[in-house]
């Protein structure tokens, strides 16, 4: 499915831009050890190995560990209020395991992309998405407190977007300064 921006996505898109809440990723400062929550959209192939790309860094021979949690809508399953309580659960479900099995892993990312079929299927523009990724990251931190999770350090967001004709980005998404 390729949708592209709105005139009005397309806007918001460059407000956060101008203003820094949407920036290029610090490669230096990226996780090499992450739980990956991104779309499961084979279309989008290409920001997962976007991602691994951030993971490893400057440093070929850096060891990465990247564990995919991979599902239309991607970290968007995770907000309450995106409608999925099903989907939302097995994610969880499947994290606290994660957890236990590879306690080494001390970051999470969640990327979201736009334009997201899943947020498309249920009419929801650019901004509607960015605040489920808003809340999808909040849930993420009570989720972990909750559970008593104290391996994981911080929670990176970020955002893809797909401009058409073969343009993308992938970009950090200040989600704690949105509204």
């Amino acid at each position: 499915m390729t949708n592209l921006l709105t005139v009005a996505d397309q806007a918001l898109h460059d407000s956060l831009r101008t203003d820094g809440r949407l920036r290029y990723v610090n490669k230096a400062l990226f996780p090499s050890k992450a739980y990956l929550f991104v779309c499961g959209d084979g279309h989008r192939a290409e920001q997962i190995e976007y991602l691994l790309r951030l993971m490893r860094g400057q440093q070929r021979d850096r060891v990465i560990v990247p564990h995919e949690f991979t599902c239309n809508g991607g970290p968007l399953l995770l907000a309450p209020s995106f409608g999925s309580p099903l989907g939302r659960e097995f994610l969880v479900e499947q994290l606290l395991e994660a957890i236990e099995m590879k306690p080494d892993i001390d970051s999470v990312v969640l990327q979201a992309h736009a334009v997201c079929g899943a947020a498309h299927k249920r009419k929801i523009d650019l901004r509607g998405t960015m605040l489920l990724h808003r809340e999808a990251k909040a849930e993420m931190a009570e989720l972990l407190r909750k559970n008593g999770v104290t391996t994981i350090s911080r929670i990176v967001s970020t955002f893809h977007f797909d401009y058409g004709d073969g343009h993308m980005k992938t970009l950090e998404f200040d989600v704690d300064n949105f509204e």
